[in-house]
C-alpha cells in the first residue's frame, strides 16, 4: 500500500475492513459501497456524509441521511487523515467547494461524473503518483468549464463530450491557454490516447468503447488516390545563378499557360526601380476587370522568400492609405479612420466610444474605471485610460489621455451622437431605459469595411480595412513623436516590449498632443485657424500623464543640504567627546549612515538604479559601474554605464573614511564585526552591534537608506515617505528629453532593442557614452549634488 497516493483499490479494500463488523443488510452494503466507489472518500463518518450528498445529488438516489443510518454504532469516527488532499484526491475533487463540490452547479455536475469515469476504476498498469498529477490536471480544465458561463446542456450522459466541447471552445481560449499542457493531457485521455495514471509505455491502441475521432471524407480519399497514381512530369533542373533568365521566374505554370508575363516598367526616376507590370505575350477576350483578379490570384499563389520580422504584415503603405483618405467617405466613416490613423487604438475600442459625463476629469471628480474612450463635443476633446503602463496615482489623472479635436472632427461627432441618442429613445425596446449610451461610432468598422472591400475590389494590393488602417497608423505617427514610448501611449495600450519603460517616464500633455497635431496635418486634417490646439487638462493643473512618482531635479536639493547640515552637526558633537567618556559609538554610527545615505541618494540620482536589496550587486571599475538590480524568476538583468566622476570620488572617499574611522575605534578599544560580502561598491555603513563597544561593519541597502532620513530633522512627511523608485523615475522623466530613448532604457535595464529576431538600432557600446555621462552630469548637477568635506570629518 503507498503512503503517498492511495489508489481506488486500495480505498475500497479500507472500507472493506472497516466495516466487515458490522451487520448490514445486501441492500445496505450495496448503496453504501456505491457511495464509496463514487468518490473514493476516506473511512470516516463526516467524509461518507459528503460524499453521500454529492451522490444523490448526482445520481438521484435516497436521501444522504437515510444512507448513513443504514449502519448504526460508533465504530466510524469523525477525524480525517493530515494528508487528505494527496491521499484521496479524487473524494477532495469532487465534495470540496473550491473544486467541485457545488452542487448546484451543473457543469460542476458533468466535472464529477467525468472524474469519476476516468478516476474512480484503476486501470493496469498505474502508477500512484502519475495518477495523482494526471487527476489534478484533468480537474484544473473540468473547474475552467465548471467556472465560465458555458451554457447548461441539454443532456448530461455524456460529460466527455459536453466538457470537451466547452474546453476547446474560443470562448475559453484564454483560460486553457494559460494551462495548456494540462488540456493537451485531457485531450489525450479523451480520445483514448492515453488513460489515467498509466504511462505513455503502457497505453493501448485505443481505448474500448470509442470510436473513431475523425471521419474520413470520401471525395478526399478518392482525389488523393487519383493524384498517387498520376505520374508527375518530368521536371528540369535549372540552376541558381540562371534562375532568372528563365521565362516566367517562379511564376505558376498557370501564368505560363494564359501567357502572362511580368516585365519592370519603365521609369525617368533613378531612385524608382520601377513597378512590375504583368503582360500577355497574345491579345485575349479576357476583360481587364478579368486580369485584375487573375493577378491578384497568382501574387498569392507566388513563392516568396522571408525571413523573421517585428513587421506588422497588415500595414499599408502611405499610397493605399492616401488612396482611402481621397475617397468619398461619408463624414462618419472619415472621422473614424483618421481617429485609427492618428491614435492606433483598437477598433473593438474605438467602437465603444461614448459621451462623456458632464463633471469628467474636473478636479475632484471619480474618474471612471471602464476603458471606453470618452468625448465632449462642448470643448472639443477625445479622452480614453491607458490600460497598462503607468500604476495609477490617487492625486491626478495620470492614465487618462486627453486630447484637443479639431472643429471637423467634433461636429461629425456631434452629429453621430444625435443621431445614435435619437435612434436609441425611438426604439420601443429601449425607450424605458434612461441610462442608455450612444455609441457613435458602433458599427463604424462595419460599414468601413464594406465601403473599402467594394471600392478596391478590383484593384491588386492589399485591400483596405479598419483593422489594417490601425496597424499602419505606427507609420505616422512615429516619426512625430519624441520616441517609442510616446508614440504608443496615442493608442491608449503599450504591450510588453513597452508598459515597463512607459511606468518610468512622465510626459507633458502638450507633447501628446503636439505628436497628434502633426499627424492630423500629415493625413490633410485642418486644425484651427491658429494652426495649433492646445493640449486640454492644462487649465485644471493636470499638466503631465505617465509616471506618478517623478519629480523635478531641484525638489532633490532641499533634502541634500538638510542632510548635509545634519552631518555637520553630528560631527560637531563628536568633536566633543574626550577620552574620559564612554566611546561615541552613537555619534560614529549616525556619522557614517548620514554620509553614506547621502553619497547612496547621489548615487541612485547618477545611475537610475533599482533600490539596493538583498540580490543587488555592483562593480566600480574606471569611471563605469557594472550593475545588477534585478534577479527574478525570469533571469538576470545586468548592464554597464557610465557613472559620473563626482559619485566615483565620494564612493572612495566614503570607503577611505571609513577605514580611518575603523582604525580609530579598534586604537580606542573598540572592536568591528565586519559582515560585508564584497558584492557591491556602494557605500558600507557602521551599525551598533549587540555585544558592547561594538561596531558592525555592511553594506547599506536601501531600507538603511530610508532609516536615515529619520535622522535628518525639518524633513517633511511626504519627502520621507516618497516611493523608493522616485529617482529612477525622475532620471527617466528628465533624461528622455536630452537622450535618444534607446540609451535611456539601456541606463535603465530595459534594453529591448536587440533580444528580438531584428532589432531597430542597437543601445551605445561602452566605448559610446561620453554624452550620455554629461547628460547624467548636467542631470546631477540640477538635483543640487555636491561633494561632501572628507577632510573635515575625518577623526
Amino acid at each position: 500500500m503507498s503512503n503517498e497516493h492511495f489508489l481506488p483499490e486500495e480505498i475500497i479494500k479500507q472500507w472493506q475492513d472497516a466495516v466487515m463488523s458490522i451487520e448490514l443488510s445486501p441492500n445496505a452494503r450495496q448503496q453504501l459501497f456505491s457511495i464509496v466507489r463514487y468518490s473514493l472518500p476516506p473511512v470516516s463518518r463526516s467524509a461518507l456524509e459528503k460524499a453521500a450528498l454529492v451522490y444523490v445529488s448526482d445520481h438521484d438516489a435516497l436521501s444522504h441521511h437515510q444512507i448513513i443510518e443504514l449502519y448504526s454504532g460508533n465504530i466510524l469516527s469523525d477525524s480525517l487523515p493530515r494528508s487528505l488532499k494527496t491521499q484521496f484526491s479524487l473524494y477532495v475533487s469532487m465534495t470540496s467547494l473550491k473544486h467541485l463540490g457545488d452542487i448546484s452547479n451543473p457543469l460542476a455536475h458533468l466535472g464529477r461524473k467525468l472524474l469519476n469515469e476516468w478516476f474512480a476504476t484503476e486501470h493496469e498498469d498505474v502508477k500512484d503518483t502519475l495518477y495523482y498529477e494526471h487527476l489534478l490536471k484533468v480537474r484544473t480544465v473540468t473547474e475552467i468549464v465548471a467556472r465560465s458561463d458555458w451554457p447548461t446542456p441539454h443532456s448530461f450522459a455524456d460529460p466527455r463530450s459536453s466538457i470537451m466541447s466547452a474546453a476547446g471552445s474560443e470562448r475559453l481560449s484564454y483560460p486553457i491557454g494559460q494551462c495548456f499542457n494540462k488540456y493537451e493531457l485531457f485531450t489525450q485521455i479523451a480520445e483514448g490516447k492515453r488513460e489515467a495514471g498509466v504511462p505513455k509505455r503502457h497505453v493501448s491502441e485505443r481505448r474500448a468503447g470509442y470510436r473513431e475521432a475523425r471521419q474520413r471524407d470520401k471525395w478526399q480519399d478518392e482525389h488523393l488516390s487519383r493524384l498517387a497514381k498520376e505520374m508527375p512530369a518530368n521536371g528540369k533542373r535549372v540552376e541558381p545563378e540562371k534562375a532568372d533568365k528563365q521565362d516566367g521566374g517562379d511564376m505558376p505554370t498557370e501564368a505560363n499557360q494564359l501567357d502572362i508575363l511580368p516585365c519592370i516598367a519603365s521609369s525617368d526616376d533613378i531612385d524608382n526601380e520601377g513597378d512590375i507590370v504583368y503582360q500577355r505575350r497574345k491579345a485575349s477576350t479576357l476583360t481587364p476587370i478579368d486580369d485584375h483578379r487573375l493577378v491578384r490570384r497568382l501574387s498569392r499563389a507566388a513563392s516568396a522568400s522571408s525571413i523573421a520580422t517585428q513587421c506588422d504584415l497588415q500595414r499599408l503603405p502611405h499610397e493605399r492609405v492616401r488612396s482611402v483618405l481621397d475617397t468619398e467617405l461619408p463624414a462618419e466613416l472619415r472621422t473614424f479612420t483618421v481617429l485609427l490613423l492618428t491614435t492606433g487604438m483598437s477598433v473593438s475600442r474605438l467602437a465603444r466610444l461614448r459621451l462623456a459625463e458632464e463633471d469628467f476629469l474636473q478636479p475632484g471628480a471619480t474618474l471612471p474605471g471602464d476603458d471606453d474612450p470618452r468625448v465632449e463635443p462642448l470643448n472639443g476633446t477625445l479622452s480614453y485610460r491607458l490600460s497598462d503602463g503607468p500604476s495609477d496615482c490617487s492625486a491626478s489623472a495620470n492614465r487618462w489621455i486627453s486630447l484637443s479635436l479639431p472643429n471637423v472632427l467634433v461636429g461629425s461627432l456631434s452629429a453621430a451622437i444625435e443621431e445614435a441618442s435619437s435612434t436609441a429613445i425611438n426604439r420601443s425596446d429601449h425607450a424605458l431605459e434612461p441610462d442608455i449610451v450612444p455609441r457613435p461610432l458602433k458599427s463604424a468598422a462595419g460599414r468601413l469595411n464594406r465601403f473599402l472591400h467594394r471600392l478596391f475590389a478590383n484593384k491588386p494590393g492589399l485591400t483596405p480595412t479598419a483593422n489594417r488602417l490601425r496597424a499602419s497608423s505606427w507609420l505616422w505617427r512615429r516619426p512625430n513623436a519624441r520616441d517609442d514610448v510616446a508614440a504608443q501611449l496615442l493608442a491608449g495600450h503599450l504591450g510588453l516590449m513597452l508598459a515597463a519603460p512607459a511606468a518610468y517616464r512622465q510626459l507633458d500633455r502638450a507633447e501628446l498632443q503636439k505628436a497628434f497635431d502633426k499627424t492630423l496635418q500629415e493625413l490633410g486634417v485642418a486644425l484651427e485657424p491658429a494652426g495649433i490646439l492646445v493640449a486640454p487638462l492644462s487649465g485644471v493643473g493636470i499638466t503631465t500623464l505617465g509616471s506618478g512618482v517623478a519629480l523635478e531635479a531641484r525638489e532633490f536639493g532641499p533634502i541634500f543640504a538638510k542632510q548635509r547640515q545634519q552631518i555637520s552637526n553630528t560631527h560637531r558633537d563628536f568633536q566633543s567627546w574626550y577620552p574620559s567618556k564612554p566611546l561615541p559609538l552613537e555619534a560614529l554610527h549616525h556619522i557614517s549612515v548620514l554620509t553614506g545615505g547621502h553619497t547612496y541618494l547621489g548615487w541612485l540620482l547618477a545611475t537610475g538604479a533599482r533600490p539596493l536589496g538583498l540580490s543587488s550587486r555592483n562593480r566600480l571599475s574606471q569611471g563605469f559601474l557594472w550593475m545588477r538590480d534585478k534577479a527574478s524568476s525570469q533571469g538576470d538583468e545586468s548592464r554597464v554605464i557610465p557613472l559620473d566622476k563626482q559619485i566615483v570620488d565620494a564612493l572612495h572617499e566614503h570607503a577611505s573614511w571609513t577605514a580611518s574611522t575603523i582604525e580609530w575605534w579598534t586604537d580606542h578599544g573598540g572592536r568591528i564585526d565586519d559582515r560585508r560580502n564584497h558584492q557591491r561598491d556602494t557605500p558600507s555603513c557602521l551599525f551598533p552591534g549587540r555585544q558592547k563597544q561594538t561596531l558592525v561593519l555592511r553594506e547599506m541597502s536601501h531600507a538603511d537608506f530610508k532609516k536615515t532620513l529619520e535622522l535628518v530633522p525639518n524633513l517633511s512627511d511626504a519627502e520621507k515617505r516618497w516611493p523608493d523608485n522616485v529617482t529612477r523615475h525622475s532620471l527617466a522623466s528628465w533624461l528622455r528629453q536630452h537622450r535618444p530613448d534607446g540609451e535611456v532604457d539601456g541606463l535603465l535595464g530595459h534594453g529591448h532593442h536587440g533580444q528580438a529576431i531584428t532589432a531597430p538600432r542597437a543601445s551605445a557600446p561602452i566605448g559610446a557614452q561620453k554624452k550620455l555621462g554629461e547628460a547624467l552630469g548636467d542631470w546631477l548637477k540640477l538635483t543640487g549634488y555636491a561633494p561632501l568635506p572628507w577632510q573635515a570629518l575625518r577623526c
